[in-house]
């Protein structure tokens, strides 16, 4: 009985908080595309990606994606298409992904170990307008082309390594 007592206050006091958690405004960082942005004006000069290869600051991070997204943009990216993102851990995932999300596009990422009829499904399933691919898989994307509705050169986006 006293074991039950102690579930339900302890029950009690996870709902009250979540009870006493205010709404989040309309100003409020909501994406990741806007904290990046409030990161680069708070922290510009500090790290935000540290690699092997490199180290980013944000406002070199921000600045990068910010680029990015106008290259998908003229390229007719736009609010809710769904663009497939099939590339290694690197920081031009993490940019592209920040790009995207800059446009109000949604990232499909795709596990970058699939290949052939595997790797087709999840890019048709997810309704993808475009893919970008980075140089480590132009491989296994040249190998799935014809299978894919995307038809169009300008629909498939290299991002070299």
């Amino acid at each position: 009985m006293l074991t039950r007592l102690l579930d339900i206050f302890g029950d009690l006091r996870v709902i009250c908080e979540k009870l006493l958690v205010p709404m989040p405004k309309a100003n409020d960082i909501g994406s990741l595309s806007l904290l990046a942005e409030k990161n680069a004006k708070a922290y510009p000069n500090r790290i935000a990606i540290i690699s092997d290869e490199e180290t980013e600051t944000w406002i070199g991070l921000n600045d990068r994606a910010s680029r990015a997204a106008k290259i998908l943009k003229s390229q007719g990216v736009e609010k809710g298409h769904t663009v497939a993102l099939l590339m290694e851990n690197r920081s031009e995932f993490l940019v592209q992904v920040l790009a995207l999300n800059k446009l109000g596009a949604i990232s499909a990422l795709i596990n970058t170990n699939l290949t052939k009829q595997s790797l087709v499904h999840c890019i048709e399933v997810v309704e993808s307008k475009k893919i970008i691919f980075g140089e480590e898989l132009l491989g296994s994307v040249d190998e799935i082309k014809a299978d894919l509705a995307l038809k169009s050169p300008n629909q498939f986006m290299f991002v070299p390594d």
